[in-house]
């Protein structure tokens, strides 16, 4: 459909197709996909009930492999903690921190340069609402499960460990909390907003 519909950028196209077809490469380099171990944030424990609805959840629709007890785990596992951010309908949103341990976890071997994003602004915005003049419609709209559109490769997987109620999980898909996430997900976001806007006239 990109190329049906003119998308000339075919490097971009190759690297999505790629993310879609065998899951995304996340780019944590060697050093740091040894095994460590990270613990949970108090926030994950002050909103546990949500936490493990949020968790069965995610089971449910395939976002995470588990619950499986320690001795099943590999050997090369990296372990990750979790904390919570407040989502507007009052669920608990996940966020797993592969920013630790620090020095060693899997951020700190991910070049953010290799994932970049381009984001909009609150000045572009305010010069759009301002071309089309007062009585204007807005509206915003999200993608459901937005970084779950989009599964990591199975050797990266073993990087999105974590610990929960005695048990272990790991998600499969891309994570909050992962450095290159957002440019992983935006160089399809821009794909499919170039599709929609081809196909729709806008």
């Amino acid at each position: 459909l990109a190329l049906y519909y003119g998308y000339t950028d075919l490097v971009t196209l190759q690297k999505v197709y790629k993310d879609l077809k065998y899951g995304a490469i996340i780019g944590c380099s060697e050093a740091y996909r040894a095994p460590t171990k990270a613990t949970n944030a108090p926030s994950a424990y002050i909103d546990g009930e949500k936490v493990s609805d949020a968790i069965c959840t995610w089971l449910k629709k395939g976002f995470a492999f588990g619950p499986v007890y320690k001795n099943e785990v590999p050997t090369n596992a990296k372990f990750n903690g979790i904390m919570t951010r407040p989502k507007p309908n009052g669920s608990a949103r996940i966020i797993l921190n592969l920013s630790a341990p620090d020095g060693v976890s899997v951020n700190d071997g991910i070049n953010s340069s290799d994932f970049p994003t381009t984001m909009s602004s609150t000045s572009r915005w305010l010069r759009a609402l301002n071309v089309v003049g007062r009585g204007c419609l807005m509206l915003k709209i999200d993608w459901s499960d937005a970084y779950k559109h989009v599964a990591v490769a199975l050797q990266d997987t073993d990087l999105q460990w974590f610990e929960w109620l005695g048990r272990c999980f790991k998600e499969t898909c891309l994570v909050f909390g992962c450095a290159s996430s957002a440019g992983i997900y935006d160089r399809l976001a821009k794909i499919v907003l170039f599709i929609v806007v081809k196909k729709s006239g806008i």
